[in-house]
């Protein structure tokens, strides 16, 4: 690095707490992470970070929109008709708690109601103009979980359009529910220098 680390050598010891070991000729830096996991055990618990870790190490969750999403748009797409697919794939051996995450909406001025189907979840939200971000629990089998989202949006006028677009979904994001404990509990307070965990 241009800078050698310094900043950022400079942060991770005030997040830490702790001065770090640095070679002679400055080049490595050695610091002692057991304090910080310590901390983490005991805020959320050996097991989060046990389910975190899994995460982590896991494969990424893949995920799809079926070929009902017809118009793609800048981090999302469109879809055609009342209905499309979603399709989330675990490629791990073990069943993982996930949550979902993504920005739905339509650009039909009016409030509409988009459901979840499938992979345990049967959800209604309201969608409309603003997007809005939906937040939803499910478990994810190992292999393809399809599901089914299906809106009362209506299409949009015909002179601000150039394919059928209804609903729009933004592209998810796809979280082990015990990772995204576990970086919650990573944040800075106003009253607490340091990191919590």
């Amino acid at each position: 690095l241009p800078d050698q680390g310094e900043p950022l050598l400079q942060q991770i010891q005030n997040l830490l707490g702790q001065g770090a070991m640095v070679s002679d000729d400055g080049r490595l830096a050695l610091l002692d992470l057991r304090p910080l996991a310590e901390r983490i055990r005991s805020d959320v618990g050996a097991e989060v970070v046990r389910g975190a870790a899994a995460d982590v190490l896991q494969q990424s969750f893949g995920r799809a929109f079926g070929d009902s999403f017809a118009t793609a748009d800048f981090a999302g797409r469109w879809a055609a008709g009342p209905s499309a697919e979603l399709t989330l794939v675990n490629p791990g051996t073990r069943s993982v708690r996930v949550d979902l995450g993504m920005l739905v909406g339509s650009r039909v001025e009016g409030t509409y109601t988009l459901r979840l189907t499938g992979g345990q979840i049967d959800e209604t939200v309201e969608i409309g103009k603003p997007l809005r971000e939906v937040r939803t629990s499910l478990v994810l089998s190992p292999g393809v979980t399809v599901l089914r989202l299906t809106s009362d949006a209506p299409l949009e006028p015909a002179r601000i359009r150039t394919t059928d677009r209804t609903f729009f979904v933004g592209d998810p994001t796809v979280q082990g529910a015990d990772l995204r404990r576990l970086l919650e509990q990573c944040v800075r307070t106003a009253d607490a220098p340091r990191l919590l965990c």
